[in-house]
């Protein structure tokens, strides 16, 4: 589109059209490979049946959420406009995430064992202070974006 961080990466080099494409090619093909190699993940609990196959909407839907929620709260602090929470916050995080909720039916299509699961996630307080603390760093420092111009 001619916008944003990746229209600076490639300023200069032509022809732009060409850089654009790739780079969207090579965005595509990442994004689809790192979706698969998270659902192996999920696949493997599963079939060792730490994790039962219809729990993995209730294991994907909150990931995709808080992703949503941190990156959006991130775009509040741009120091351009706030028009970009719109299409950089709501938009870019819940639209770009959504590969997310094609897991559960790779899931589904994939796991060789479909019975209960014996395992339980428990709910880990460290972790919850782990991943707020994180989220936090990358809201406070990411949020209003980093300047590497000076």
């Amino acid at each position: 589109m001619d916008s944003g961080d990746w229209a600076a990466v490639i300023s200069g080099l032509s022809p732009s059209w060409l850089w654009r494409f790739l780079l969207g090619f090579v965005g595509i093909i990442f994004y689809f490979l790192s979706l698969r190699w998270v659902a192996g993940f999920a696949i493997d609990f599963v079939n060792h049946r730490q994790v039962a196959i219809e729990d993995s909407r209730g294991l994907v839907w909150p990931a995709y959420l808080a992703a949503g929620v941190v990156l959006t709260v991130a775009s509040i602090l741009n120091p351009i406009s706030p028009s970009l929470i719109l299409a950089s916050g709501i938009g870019a995080s819940f639209g770009l995430n959504c590969g997310l909720l094609f897991l559960p039916p790779i899931i589904v299509r994939n796991a060789n064992y479909h019975g209960v699961g014996e395992g339980r996630i428990p709910f880990g307080a460290f972790w919850l202070i782990v991943s707020v603390v994180i989220c936090g760093l990358f809201i406070g420092i990411l949020g209003p974006g980093i300047n590497f111009s000076d």
